[in-house]
């Protein structure tokens, strides 16, 4: 499965069944992880076989089911752009997991904090988690109720870049890539301006979890261009 293949098919999964993750599995996800915690300074880390963290009706709202294994998204508390590392570095960990048939889902609430937070240095802050796992085949009549509530969050692709005409060849397919990003809720919080061919990403509105919409909505972006990355912060250029 190609890039372009697991950013087309990704959809977020909320039940799981109990199974291992498989040697394959964990080399990918650990190469991966390992990958985003040097080039961001982060502290990404597999949790494997922890039931208990995800355990109970009233800590998850009965939303997620059967979740065993999931990846702790923190990172030094002083690094102003954390959260925003951590949705663009984590969103490439996300995309190798779906790569390998794995079900996925940000989850900025719904489990155990005081329990993750254990597993999390002092000097580190917990911002997320991404639950990973063998999902259910099928989706479960709550996960389809809901998709149809929070997709209808969602607005239409020409609602969140304006461009002046300037934009290279492969913007749009960008934009589509960023369109399919998860956010909170699906608010899709980031705007993509092209002006005298400058590419800027900036937030429309701010909200806890915002500055992860962030980073995962740039990471999505580049996956379409030839080259290039861009700033960390709001307002930022991207550099080809």
């Amino acid at each position: 499965m190609t890039n372009h293949d697991a950013i087309m098919t990704r959809k977020s999964r909320r039940k799981f069944v109990s199974q291992p993750l498989s040697a394959e599995e964990k080399e990918v996800l650990l190469s991966a992880i390992k990958q985003g915690n040097k080039a961001g300074s982060l502290s990404m880390q597999l949790v494997e076989n922890k039931p208990e963290l995800f355990g109970g009706f009233f800590r998850s709202y009965g939303l997620f089911v059967g979740v065993e294994h999931f990846i702790v998204m923190a990172g030094p508390k002083k690094d102003i752009h954390l959260a925003e590392k951590l949705g663009y570095y984590g969103e490439k960990v996300l995309l190798e997991a779906v790569k390998l048939g794995l079900g996925t889902c940000w989850v900025g609430g719904s489990f155990n904090k005081q329990g993750v937070n254990s597993l999390v240095s002092v000097d580190d802050l917990l911002i997320a988690v991404i639950v990973i796992g063998e999902p259910v085949n099928k989706y479960t009549a709550r996960e389809q109720l809901i998709r149809s509530i929070t997709h209808l969050k969602k607005e239409q692709q020409s609602k969140f870049f304006q461009t002046d005409g300037s934009e290279p060849s492969w913007f749009m397919q960008a934009i589509d890539y960023v369109y399919r990003a998860p956010s909170a809720v699906n608010q899709q919080p980031v705007w993509m301006n092209v002006a005298s061919g400058k590419i800027t990403a900036r937030l429309r509105n701010i909200n806890h979890f915002a500055w992860v919409d962030l980073g995962i909505a740039k990471a999505h972006f580049e996956y379409a261009a030839p080259s290039g990355r861009f700033e960390w912060g709001n307002n930022a250029f991207f550099h080809q």
